[in-house]
């Protein structure tokens, strides 16, 4: 049996050191000549393929769009078919399949509700009279912003343009006051979202330690007994979901944290993640002990760049603390989180969209039986939340389920 080859590789210099600045050479999925290496190559490949996405994202940062020639020197180091990377490409708003010229950005403005009332239509025009590229979208998630635009460039970061001085602060400082009870907002303003030392002196940790400490399935009888339900939408029970990935044995196993809030006029899991990101490791790493799953994801929308920048930086200095990693605080517990970015589909915040899309696939919803509890990533079982389910999900095992029912009755509506 021949090699695989593509085609002549017409990829630029700048192209391939993109697509190697995700993919490391012992990564690349190669196919040698004899049977064995064959079907070693092959699961090599079905292994590798979730890294096409984080590809894709790299060629579109470096040359503003995703060349013919950037897609096949990808899907040859991953070994997948050119075809289909050109249709998980074409799949996302965000990644550009036609070469822009000159444009050296593109200026997504939001036309929904709070936006367009807030003038986002003089918006687009004033930068189009600038000469600007202006895509006219959906909401953005920045609604306090509004009218919100979203810049995606060539060889700058994306970003989110502050147009006025205080826009580069996300929230005021607050002094942390004994007598506000917040729970999911109890950190904003408080702690240095870039700093896990921070984030410690604040409390941070002790839920995952007591959760260590009183063992993955007393963690999934406080969360029952809590009551507590998914904020996705679903309102589906969380003990139930971590109870079935719990039960499952003998394969690997996912948690993820569903981070593509893309409903109109939705941003409350952006807030958390810009100005609490270790909270969402903790809960994520807690969904980890109680399900007995090694592996953790994080599925953040394309267009909040500032969350995923400090989501990254905290995961970084939890894997150096010994937060992540193979012995997680000491106890014997593996587990490690991998970011990945959207890149613009609304319907990636459906679970096994997202699933589809962390694969390397086109984020095309899957039909159910079977359940993600049974056969969700990679066909493994896998629990998904979004990050405020996760961060209630800490301070019940923090400070119990009683207390947090008691909250949820007797508290202003300002503490939930």
């Amino acid at each position: 049996m021949a090699d695989l080859k593509l085609h002549v590789d017409t990829s630029t210099d700048a192209e391939r050191a993109a697509v190697a600045s995700v993919i490391a050479p012992d990564d690349h999925a190669v196919i040698h000549e004899s049977e064995r290496s064959v079907r070693g190559g092959t699961a090599r490949r079905r292994d590798r393929r979730h890294l096409l996405l984080p590809g894709l994202h790299a060629l579109q940062a470096t040359a503003g769009w995703i060349s013919p020639g950037g897609l096949n020197h990808l899907c040859d180091a991953l070994q997948v078919p050119p075809a289909e990377g050109f249709g998980v490409a074409s799949f996302y708003e965000l990644f550009r399949t036609t070469d822009p010229g000159h444009e050296q950005s593109v200026h997504h403005v939001c036309m929904d509700t709070a936006c367009h009332i807030a003038g986002a239509e003089d918006l687009a025009q004033r930068l189009e009279a600038q000469g600007e590229k202006v895509h006219r979208g959906p909401c953005l998630g920045q609604c306090e912003k509004a009218p919100a635009r979203f810049v995606q460039g060539r060889d700058e970061p994306d970003h989110v343009p502050a147009d006025r001085p205080d826009e580069l602060v996300a929230l005021p400082q607050r002094a942390a006051d004994p007598d506000v009870q917040l729970r999911l907002l109890r950190n904003v303003g408080v702690v240095d979202p870039t700093s896990l030392a921070s984030y410690r002196d604040h409390g941070g940790y002790l839920a995952l330690q007591r959760g260590i400490d009183i063992g993955p399935q007393a963690v999934i009888d406080e969360i029952r007994g809590a009551g507590l339900s998914g904020r996705g939408g679903a309102a589906f029970p969380t003990a139930i979901k971590w109870q079935g990935v719990a039960d499952e044995r003998g394969r690997p196993k996912h948690v993820i944290a569903n981070a593509d809030e893309s409903e109109p006029g939705t941003f409350k899991d952006r807030i958390v993640m810009e100005n609490d990101p270790f909270c969402v490791i903790e809960g994520l790493t807690l969904a980890g002990l109680a399900t007995g799953a090694e592996n953790g994801w994080i599925y953040i929308r394309g267009e909040y760049p500032l969350a995923t920048l400090r989501l990254a930086n905290a995961i970084e200095q939890c894997r150096t603390a010994g937060l992540l990693g193979d012995d997680v605080l000491g106890s014997g517990l593996r587990f490690d989180i991998e970011l990945r970015r959207g890149a613009g589909a609304y319907i990636c915040g459906e679970e096994t969209a997202l699933m589809e899309s962390i694969a390397g696939f086109r984020g095309e919803p899957r039909n159910k039986p079977p359940f993600p509890s049974t056969h969700g990533l990679f066909g493994e079982p896998t629990a998904v939340n979004n990050p405020e389910t996760l961060a209630n999900a800490l301070f019940i095992v923090e400070h119990g389920a009683d207390t947090y029912r008691l909250a949820g009755t007797e508290a202003s509506p300002g503490t939930r």
